[in-house]
């Protein structure tokens, strides 16, 4: 998934959010390109885990979510 940005990630996030929400109030969810039943809950939950990890990654500054040391050697 590169390059994705921060605020694709969290449009993306609060997509799978409202689904998630339509689906547990409903038995079905509908719109232009989408079809869900209740059924589908279990995928829709882990949509919103992928998107909330992804924010999350993208918010802690590099990308990656992790800290990176790089070794630096003088020019001599």
């Amino acid at each position: 998934m590169a390059g994705i940005t921060l605020a694709q990630a969290e449009e993306q996030l609060s997509g799978a959010l409202d689904l998630l929400k339509a689906i547990r109030t409903s038995q079905e969810y509908a719109r232009a390109d989408l079809s869900m039943k209740r059924a589908l809950l279990k995928d829709a939950s882990a949509d919103v885990d992928k998107w909330d990890a992804k924010v999350k990654q993208l918010s802690a500054g590099d990308g990656s979510g992790k800290m990176q040391v790089k070794r630096v050697m003088p020019y001599v």
